[in-house]
């Protein structure tokens, strides 16, 4: 992705990850583990979203990183 197509969309820094809770019941079989990655926009906005673990692994995404969302799925910024 270039410079100029991250500034057209909207920045976020990661603030947070943590393990997903998957209440008294334990992760459906097949299902990938997930995290909650909370994001900060630029007017101090925050959101959570859910994302698959191994992706942010595989795409070296960790807390403190500036993001975007593309199709619900988080890009780092270069």
């Amino acid at each position: 992705m270039t410079e100029l197509e991250a500034e057209c969309r909207h920045r976020y820094r990661i603030r947070s990850i943590r393990e997903d809770d998957y209440g008294c019941e334990e992760r459906p079989e097949g299902v990938w583990p997930t995290v909650l990655v909370e994001l900060e926009d630029e007017n101090g906005q925050l959101r959570l979203l859910r994302q698959k673990d191994h992706y942010l692994y595989e795409q070296q995404i960790e807390e403190g990183d500036q993001v975007i969302l593309e199709q619900e799925i988080l890009k780092r910024i270069e």
